[in-house]
C-alpha cells in the first residue's frame, strides 16, 4: 500500500534535515539566502517548495557542504 506521503518527498523536512548535517543554523541559512530566520523556519515546516527557492537552497547547501 502506497501513499502520496510516502512517495513524494518533503522539500522542507529535508532542507532542516540537510541544514542540520551540515551544522548550519536557521539564522545563518536565512542571511545567505536574503531572506528572515522566520521564513526558514516556515518553509522548513511547507511540505513543497517553489523550484526555484528549492534550487538555490540546494546549491547553497551543497557549496557550504564543500567548505567543511
Amino acid at each position: 500500500m502506497t501513499t502520496d506521503s510516502m512517495t513524494t518527498p518533503h522539500h522542507g523536512r529535508n532542507v532542516k534535515r540537510i541544514r542540520e548535517i551540515l551544522g548550519i543554523k536557521q539564522e545563518a541559512l536565512a542571511m545567505d539566502l536574503g531572506i528572515s530566520q522566520q521564513a526558514i523556519s516556515s518553509l522548513e515546516q511547507r511540505e513543497a517548495l517553489d523550484k526555484d527557492l528549492l534550487e538555490k537552497i540546494t546549491l547553497l547547501e551543497r557549496m557550504l557542504g564543500d567548505k567543511k
